[in-house]
């Protein structure tokens, strides 16, 4: 997606890539690692030109993150950079951030119902946007 322009940049939350691997795609655009979020996130979106308005995170932990990032260094949520997260963690309340609810519970007990079944269904989960203070 780099690479056809798809996407402007890319960030990995997950080791499941190994580095080589990863390295290879970085002449086609950004790549920031999920340890770098709060070092190279916003000290790379205030040197955009034309920096993102809103970002859609993989989780709230990481929104967090990027939200104490972007107050050392004089970034403000959400007039210059709206953040939304995922999970609806207990930090998402208690940082005020807008997050994104999917019922994981929900969608646990129904694939183990289906194992325990032997009979696999398909069933849509309904998500629910959480807004509060970074949107």
């Amino acid at each position: 997606m780099l690479k056809q322009k798809q996407i402007d940049a890319l960030i990995i939350c997950s080791r499941a890539s190994e580095l080589s691997i990863i390295e290879k795609h970085t002449p086609y655009g950004p790549i920031i690692l999920c340890e770098d979020v709060r070092s190279k996130i916003i000290d790379q979106i205030q040197r955009i030109e034309k920096p993102p308005t809103a970002m859609l995170v993989t989780s709230d932990q990481v929104a967090a993150g990027m939200i104490i990032s972007s107050q050392r260094n004089e970034l403000s949520i959400p007039a210059d950079l709206a953040i939304i997260g995922f999970n609806n963690e207990p930090i998402a309340g208690i940082m005020d951030i807008t997050t994104i609810e999917i019922p994981l519970t929900e969608m646990g007990k129904t694939l183990f119902r289906q194992v325990l079944d032997e009979k696999v269904s398909h069933q849509e989960f309904k998500e629910k946007l959480i807004e509060r203070g970074t949107v």
